[in-house]
């Protein structure tokens, strides 16, 4: 896993670059400058470390990659590719020189990479499937500057902050598509590939992975539970072989208590003895140690607890905020960057269980959905929103029945994207005095509700994989890992997982009131029963402690001066009442602060600092 940079017809000051983007190649940076075209590559090396050194070059062909082609040596055995070293750079150039951009679909990995054509004069940009590997490019005029980081893009332009997106953002608390804060800059789409002529500097983009296309296959209603979970068995065992073996280095996994880590575990213990485990128990609060002891214990991997406080939080908030780039609502940011952090004192490459819930069905809110058509419009919202009204609001264990039932009545008393909000990020834009969501959310949105040939399932799923798993959820572990040098791997998104599991009925996802139905039945073969029963947890943080208590000094600093940036999108007085009265559920509450305050942190730290 590295950094990439680049540029066309515009000059950098590749040190300033490097050292934007040093913490994810510690290892190894270097530039070229060819034509009018300046490539830069910061390496963390992980496979071959004499022989990938980048920028690679292949006869026309240069190369600044970042991420990992798992099957690149079976690539060279399918196709005959003629390579000199073992690194998987020079299989992906190989294979880009041979099949050109139709090279994406055969490759089983997490990647961004920029190759130029020094021919041809032309660039291509290209991302994998899920989004793992971010890419962003700004382009004004002929000038054009590519990143693995906007902070690197914004270190080097004079970029310029894009109202209509932060209004975006503040409508959904997800930065959606292509869309980041600034003019003319975007983010190259998961799945997408862009390619521009050197001298005329026209990007056109196309699609190269379809999520869709798998909900949308003939043949998924018929196919039997014991066929589907045997293709579960088969693909996630050969996607964590896979991607366990592709390392010079030592492989480690995250293994919380519950099914997803623990089958990642289980199946990669399978390959590797005293695989080095890893269970984070935050003091106080969160803790999976127990359970995760009994998946350790069964596999006899090397297990570590990385017990871990908040004492430094408020001197760390701001630097683990503004790593984004950009606003972010995420609230498990934190937790991430300080797992990140404690497990690259024992290794520089882990595998985790992302991508289970959004590709299986994980989450509670699914429900609801596999039952009812809850994309198709209602006309009694109204009525819902005022009955809420007389209703208390729920405490902050989100987790009881009453919490629940009060979240389902909010999500009936919304219709379109404001239903899909609602049972997401819960963002509230009643007070925001320009709402507006996006025309790409909206239109993505609109055109699954229209669909005949997709479930209500099928559709929420194909819109957190959009909306959530590409936007906030794989940037939040990239961001939060690559700040440590830490490569993270993701079985669950293989090539051949994302290919095939999509055409999965929705019936073996959820099965009555539970979720992840195929997985927990798929881990009884390899997870103790208290692992395979356990309800789904994730980060969970103390968000609303943090709010009112641990980080309330540094918040109200930030935005209850009559300056602070978020103002100007609210109502007046808005931010104030929020800060300082009860007037949405506490959880609720506490995730608008939390968004508010993130938004704060990157424009004074980004932008009206630089």
């Amino acid at each position: 896993m590295c950094g990439i940079a680049g540029s066309i017809n515009t000059s950098l000051n590749t040190d300033e670059v490097i050292r934007s983007m040093g913490h994810r190649g510690p290892d190894r940076q270097s530039s070229e400058s060819i034509d009018n075209v300046i490539l830069v590559h910061a390496r963390l090396s992980i496979i071959d470390s004499a022989g990938g050194a980048q920028p690679m070059r292949r006869n026309d062909l240069v190369i600044v990659f970042n991420g990992e082609i798992y099957n690149h040596k079976s690539l060279r055995q399918q196709f005959d590719l003629n390579c000199t070293t073992e690194s998987d750079t020079e299989t992906l150039l190989a294979l880009f020189e041979l099949l050109g951009t139709d090279c994406l679909k055969f490759l089983d990995g997490m990647f961004a990479f920029a190759i130029y054509n020094t021919r041809k004069k032309e660039i291509t940009l290209a991302r994998d499937r899920a989004g793992e590997k971010p890419l962003y490019y700004w382009k004004n005029g002929s000038s054009f500057m590519f990143a693995s980081e906007l902070n690197t893009i914004k270190s080097a332009q004079p970029l310029e902050v894009d109202e209509g997106s932060i209004c975006n953002f503040l409508s959904s608390g997800v930065m959606y598509g292509k869309k980041t804060p600034y003019l003319d800059t975007e983010e190259l789409l998961p799945g997408h590939f862009i390619e521009l002529n050197t001298i005329e500097v026209k990007p056109s983009g196309s699609k190269w992975f379809s999520l869709e296309h798998g909900y949308n296959r003939d043949n998924s209603k018929t196919r039997s539970l014991k066929s589907c979970i045997d293709f579960v068995d088969e693909a996630l065992n050969s996607a964590v072989r896979n991607q366990l073996l592709s390392s010079d280095l030592e492989v480690g996994a995250f293994l919380s208590g519950g099914i997803d880590s623990g089958l990642v575990c289980a199946m990669a213990s399978l390959n590797q003895a005293q695989l080095k485990t890893f269970t984070v128990s935050f003091k106080g609060q969160f803790d999976e140690s127990e359970l995760a002891n009994a998946t350790a214990k069964m596999y006899k991997t090397d297990h570590t607890v990385l017990s871990i406080d908040y004492a430094d939080l408020e001197d760390n908030i701001h630097s683990i905020i503004s790593n984004y780039g950009e606003p972010i609502s995420d609230d498990s940011i934190v937790p991430t960057w300080y797992v990140c952090r404690a497990a690259k004192e024992h290794v520089t490459v882990v595998l985790t269980g992302d991508g289970a819930d959004e590709i299986f069905g994980g989450y509670r809110r699914y429900i609801p959905y596999s039952r009812l058509d809850l994309f198709q419009t209602s006309n009694s919202t109204g009525k819902l929103r005022e009955a809420l009204r007389f209703l208390p609001n729920p405490s902050t264990n989100k987790h009881n029945s009453y919490s629940y039932l009060h979240r389902f009545l909010a999500l009936l008393g919304k219709n379109g994207t404001d239903r899909y909000i609602s049972s997401t990020t819960q963002v509230s834009s009643s007070e925001l005095l320009q709402k507006q969501q996006g025309v790409d959310f909206l239109a993505d949105y609109n055109s699954l509700a229209e669909s005949k040939n997709l479930s209500s399932l099928d559709k929420l799923m194909i819109m957190d994989f959009h909306a959530l798993l590409g936007t906030t959820l794989l940037p939040k572990m990239d961001i939060g890992s690559m700040a440590h040098s830490l490569e993270t791997r993701t079985p669950f998104l293989a090539k051949e997982v994302l290919d095939n599991a999509p055409s999965i009925p929705g019936k073996y996802k959820i099965k009555g009131t539970t979720t992840k139905y195929i997985l927990r039945e798929l881990s009884k073969k390899y997870l103790p029963a208290d692992v395979t029963t356990a309800p789904k947890r994730g980060f969970e943080t103390p968000l609303v402690n943090w709010v009112d208590g641990l980080l309330r000094h540094v918040i109200h600093d930030s935005l209850s001066t009559p300056n602070a940036y978020v103002r100007q999108f609210y109502s007046r007085n808005y931010v104030d009442k929020l800060l300082n009265t009860n007037i949405l559920p506490p959880t609720q509450r506490a995730r608008m602060i939390w968004m508010l305050f993130c938004t704060e942190v990157w424009y004074t730290t980004r932008v009206k600092t630089l």
